[in-house]
């Protein structure tokens, strides 16, 4: 039997992963195992019924303007560990206030995973996150023209990085 997703409110909620939502008709989609993010150790195929099509990856305002038109984003964990960490809607602030809070330079990068053309893998953090949350790693550099949007990431006064309005209300 598959597993699906429960809408609750504006939240889509699954086990411990919840994402603020939405709601309208147009974007209400059943969710089976097959193609939740969640349990899949690969990207879910494009147009497959996600409610986001995105990962987000965390950067500096310097490191995205260094990109040129038509180049690529690499981050220096590409080197070290294979792989670029990214999040999703729902995980972004656990890395972010992590390793970043405070941090008033940064941007979030809503990247199409359909558009990066290296693999895209949703898997333990590093460390591995304790409820078991799986994050998506990208194998290769982010073209420019992957990236869909730019949105500015600023602290709340405490310091605190909470996902934009702009991204959790859609």
């Amino acid at each position: 039997m598959d597993s699906h997703w429960a809408v609750d409110g504006d939240r889509v909620v699954d086990g411990g992963r919840v994402t603020l939502w939405k709601f309208q008709p147009s974007n209400f989609h059943t969710h089976t195992a097959q193609s939740r993010p969640r349990n899949s150790r690969s990207a879910p195929a494009p147009g497959d019924g996600t409610i986001s099509d995105v990962i987000l990856r965390i950067c500096s305002r310097d490191e995205w303007s260094a990109v040129p038109e038509g180049g690529r984003y690499t981050a220096p964990s590409l080197e070290a560990v294979g792989f670029i960490h990214c999040s999703d809607l729902g995980t972004v602030g656990l890395p972010a206030n992590a390793l970043y809070r405070g941090r008033t330079d940064l941007l979030l990068l809503e990247v199409d995973p359909a558009k990066v053309g290296a693999p895209v893998r949703w898997e333990e953090g590093v460390p591995p996150h304790p409820e078991g949350i799986l994050f998506p790693h990208v194998y290769g550099p982010i073209p420019r023209n992957a990236v869909v949007s730019v949105t500015d990431y600023p602290p709340d006064g405490d310091g605190t990085l909470k996902l934009p309005d702009s991204l959790a209300v859609r």
